[in-house]
C-alpha cells in the first residue's frame, strides 16, 4: 500500500481525508517517442494509463478519496453519469464493486465506435446496471430514477459526477502533482515548460494546478478542452482550484493558499483541438494516436485530442521541455462475451450505428 504523496507532504490530511488504496504509485516517466520525424526538443509522458493492474487511467486516483468517503459514510450504491463509452462510469463500476458497492452508470449519446462498445460490454462484465438516457438531458432524468429506485429499495446510494470531480476527487491529481514534483527533484524526469492534460470535467487538470505548485514546479499546465465550453472554461477550473484547496485548509491551515488568493493561476487553456462535439474523431487526434504507438494505446475523445495539442506545440516551440499526461487506461479489459448482454435500448443504438455483432469492424 503506497500512502499518496498528499500525505506524505501533509501528514495531518490522513486524519482528516477518506482514502483507501487502489492504485499503484508513483507511475513512470518517460521519453515520448512519438516526436520520432518531428523537430528536435524534449517530450516528455506521465503514464498514469499504468496507475493500476486491473483498469488504470486518471479515474483511479480521485476513486481513492471518493470511494472512500463512499464507504465511510455506510453507503451500498453508487449512482454515476457518462457517455457511452465513459471510462469514468468504467471505473466507479469496476472499483465500486471491488468494495462492495452496487452501481448504476447511466449513460448519454457520443459517436459510437469499437471503443464505446468496449467499455460498454466491460461496463457489463463489472457489474454494472446500465441506464441509456440518450440526450444529456435525459442521462439526468436516469440519474433521478436510479436515485428513486435505490431510495425505495431502503438505501441511501452515494452520486459520483461526471469524472470523479468534487474537490474530494480532485485531491487525487493533488497528490499526482505532488507525486510529479518529487520525481523531477530525484532526477527521474526534467521540469517540464508545460504539462498537457485533456480537460473534460476538469478535475485533473485543477488538481495539478494545486499539486505542481505545492511541489514547486514552474511548469504550466495546458488544459485541452474536449468538450462544450459551458463545461470546460477557466472560471470553472479556477472554482474548483479555490473548492479544493479551501477543503485542503480547512482539515490542515497550515497548507498555503494558491489561485486567486494568491494572485495566480498556472494554466491555459487550449480549445483548437475540440472538434465540435464530445466524442468526435478528428484528423488531428487520430495522426497523433498514430504517432504514439506502440508505445501508448491511446483514444479519440480525450487522450488523442491532448497529445495533440502536445505535438502541434512541440512543433512550434521545439526548445521546450513538455510532458504529456496520459490519463487514458492500457490494462486490458475484462468483456461481456457479446451485444445481448447489453440493454434493448443500447443495442438498438449500435445498430444503427452499424454495429450488429461482436468484435465490430474497426
Amino acid at each position: 500500500m503506497t500512502s499518496p504523496a498528499l500525505f506524505s507532504r501533509f501528514p495531518r490530511l490522513a486524519e482528516r481525508i477518506p482514502w483507501r488504496p487502489i492504485g499503484t504509485f508513483p507511475t513512470p516517466v518517460e521519453p515520448l517517442r512519438a516526436q520520432e520525424g518531428g523537430p528536435s526538443g524534449r517530450l516528455f509522458v506521465k503514464r498514469d494509463d499504468l496507475s493500476a493492474a486491473r483498469y488504470g487511467g486518471n479515474k483511479v486516483r480521485k476513486l481513492e478519496h471518493v470511494l472512500a468517503d463512499a464507504v465511510s459514510r455506510e453507503r451500498r450504491s453508487l449512482i454515476t453519469v457518462g457517455g457511452l463509452g465513459s471510462n469514468q462510469c468504467l471505473a466507479t463500476a469496476i472499483y465500486g464493486r471491488q468494495f462492495g458497492l452496487e452501481v448504476d452508470v447511466c449513460l448519454f449519446d457520443q459517436p459510437v465506435n469499437g471503443h464505446v462498445v468496449d467499455v460498454l460490454l466491460a461496463d457489463v462484465a463489472a457489474g454494472a446496471r446500465i441506464r441509456y438516457g440518450g440526450t444529456y438531458l435525459g442521462a439526468a432524468w436516469e440519474v433521478v430514477r436510479a436515485w428513486l429506485a435505490r431510495k425505495g429499495a431502503g438505501e441511501r446510494p452515494y452520486y459520483v459526477p461526471p469524472g470523479s470531480t468534487t474537490p474530494l476527487g480532485v485531491l487525487g491529481y493533488v497528490s499526482a502533482g505532488l507525486e510529479f514534483a518529487e520525481q523531477v527533484r530525484s532526477g527521474l524526469a526534467p521540469e517540464p515548460d508545460r504539462v498537457f492534460v485533456a480537460a473534460g470535467s476538469c478535475g485533473t487538470v485543477a488538481g495539478l494546478v494545486i499539486g505542481l505548485e505545492l511541489g514547486g514546479l514552474a511548469s504550466r499546465c495546458v488544459a485541452v478542452r474536449i468538450t462544450t465550453g459551458l463545461a470546460v472554461n477557466r472560471w470553472y477550473i479556477q472554482r474548483l482550484v479555490e473548492r479544493t484547496v479551501a477543503l485542503m485548509r480547512r482539515a490542515d491551515p497550515s497548507i498555503p493558499g494558491i489561485g486567486r488568493a494568491a494572485g495566480r493561476f498556472d494554466f491555459d487553456l487550449e480549445t483548437r483541438f475540440y472538434g465540435g462535439a464530445y466524442g468526435r474523431e478528428t484528423p488531428e487526434a487520430r495522426d497523433a494516436i498514430s504517432r504514439a504507438l506502440p508505445q501508448l494505446r491511446l483514444e479519440t475523445t480525450y487522450t488523442g485530442k491532448a497529445l495533440a495539442a502536445c505535438l502541434e506545440h512541440h512543433r512550434r516551440h521545439p526548445g521546450e521541455t513538455l510532458l504529456f499526461w496520459n490519463t487514458f487506461n492500457s490494462a486490458p479489459l475484462e468483456k461481456a462475451a457479446g451485444l445481448e448482454a447489453l440493454p434493448g435500448n443500447v443495442r438498438r443504438v449500435l445498430e444503427k450505428n452499424g454495429i450488429r455483432d461482436y468484435p465490430p469492424e474497426r
